[in-house]
């Protein structure tokens, strides 16, 4: 092994008798001295030790990223009654780290403020339901999809609606209004109403208490009320499938491609997989 000082080698150090005296209590002393050679020898193979203990600990350390979401919509991120971030997203990152060799952190940003972080370069990712979209492309770097996202309808469990050719006169709401505009689009002739929401907690209880017919939402999260929200489930049910075929992915900084590789890497392994199987079934279907 090379080192600074030369090639690594240990010399057991040589002891010479010194002087001979007799003691306090009659013992005879033996003074050793060591060469000073040995002793040099000694201390450049505990420098050339602990160079290389210190250039292994580095290269065993793992690549950090940093993921930034807004827990606020289950069942992608959401806060349990422990403050701690759960989520179809959360597992999905904690499976990434797993796969992908790296160690993964997760922050918590509103989503008003997400995407300014991701540029300023305050974290190296967002994964909080983020849409593929063109618009989006331009300003940012998305990873392979992750997770089938188009909008689907979402109605009560005893509604007759059964999908787009079902709306004719009815009311449909949305708490994205360009979703709306997608499904004018793809229901033609088709003419209803469309109505508004601030959130999407107040969309579905709308749907829930009937006063719309339809609700559009991402297939995921449509299919979380319908399923697995103890509020709903029961309540709801989805209808006619995806409108429109989109996915979630997650953003990076435009010109990262170090982080990007990393996690399509990554995300090579985990998709398809049995623990993306089980995700799917925890917080989804």
């Amino acid at each position: 092994m090379l080192c600074p000082h030369g090639v690594l080698s240990y010399q057991r150090p040589v002891a010479k008798r010194g002087i001979v005296s007799q003691g306090e209590f009659g013992y005879d002393l033996l003074i050793y001295k060591f060469k000073e050679e040995s002793m040099t020898s000694l201390k450049h193979a505990t420098v050339c030790l602990l160079v290389a203990a210190a250039s292994l600990l580095v290269s065993c350390q793992k690549p950090k990223i940093v993921f930034a979401t807004d827990p606020t919509e289950p069942p992608l991120e959401s806060l349990n009654d422990a403050k701690q971030m759960v989520g179809f997203d959360v597992d999905m990152v904690r499976a990434l780290e797993e796969a992908g060799g790296f160690h993964a952190e997760l922050v918590a940003v509103n989503w008003d403020n997400i995407f300014s972080g991701l540029q300023a370069g305050k974290y190296d990712a967002v994964i909080s339901g983020v849409t593929i979209l063109d618009e989006r492309k331009s300003t940012m770097d998305f990873s392979d999809p992750y997770l089938k996202a188009g909008q689907t309808l979402l109605v009560k469990s005893d509604s007759k609606v059964g999908g787009l050719r079902d709306l004719s006169g009815k009311t449909v709401g949305a708490a994205w209004p360009p979703a709306l505009e997608a499904l004018a689009e793809q229901a033609g002739s088709v003419a209803f109403t469309r109505k508004n929401f601030d959130s999407e907690h107040d969309a579905v209880a709308a749907v829930a208490k009937g006063e719309v017919d339809a609700l559009l939402l991402d297939e995921p999260l449509a299919l979380y009320y319908a399923n697995k929200n103890p509020e709903y489930k029961g309540l709801l049910k989805t209808v006619g499938g995806p409108i429109v075929d989109q996915s979630y992915g997650i953003a990076m900084k435009k010109g990262n491609t170090k982080v990007l590789e990393v996690i399509n890497r990554a995300l090579s392994k985990v998709r398809g997989s049995s623990q993306d199987m089980h995700i799917r079934k925890q917080w989804i279907e």
